[in-house]
């Protein structure tokens, strides 16, 4: 979950910091609010590939950084404690855009690569705008999404969780079949 984001130096935003509650969060806004910066924003630090031009003018350099709550999902700590970054819960992304165009990432104050960055980054957000499409309509995140909801995907244990649940489903298919045979013969006999 995002629960900080701070950005400097962005666009016409000199310094901003956003904190985020759980639950529901909503940006609005009449139109040339500034929505759509935050949304960049965001993009950039999630991996999205950025121009010098999101430098502030006047400015050497625009920084995002977002802190994400990531002690909810075994899996994401765990994948980050083996790419040797310590976690603790805590996920803090930051990015650093030179006005030359160079850019900077960080995880947990431990440079990364970009390709690091953009495969860490599916994990916590999905941004979307009216038009693009929505990784919740793809059918081939469908499983994997109520997997995560049910709770059956952790420390590498999904595997075993999904068996499991799959043939509890099967049985309880076949007791369903079983009490529907009996209620139609107990119809019969009383036809």
């Amino acid at each position: 979950m995002l629960v900080n984001l701070r950005i400097r130096n962005f666009v016409l935003i000199e310094e901003l910091e956003l904190r985020f509650e759980s639950g529901f969060n909503v940006l609005t806004g009449e139109t040339g609010s500034g929505k759509s910066i935050l949304v960049d924003a965001l993009n950039m630090v999630l991996g999205q590939r950025v121009h010098a031009d999101v430098v502030r003018p006047g400015t050497d350099e625009a920084e995002v950084e977002a802190l994400f709550d990531v002690g909810g999902s075994p899996a994401l700590e765990a994948r980050l404690a083996a790419a040797g970054i310590a976690s603790e819960g805590e996920l803090v992304i930051r990015r650093v855009v030179h006005k030359s165009g160079r850019s900077r990432a960080y995880l947990n104050g431990r440079m990364c690569s970009a390709k690091e960055l953009v495969e860490l980054a599916r994990e916590l957000a999905d941004v979307t705008s009216q038009h693009e499409s929505v990784a919740l309509v793809d059918p081939k995140s469908h499983l994997e999404q109520l997997d995560r909801f049910a709770g059956l995907v952790r420390d590498g244990h999904d595997a075993a969780d999904r068996v499991a649940l799959a043939t509890a489903v099967r049985e309880l298919e076949s007791l369903d079949a079983r009490i529907a045979s009996l209620r139609d013969r107990e119809r019969d006999r009383h036809e």
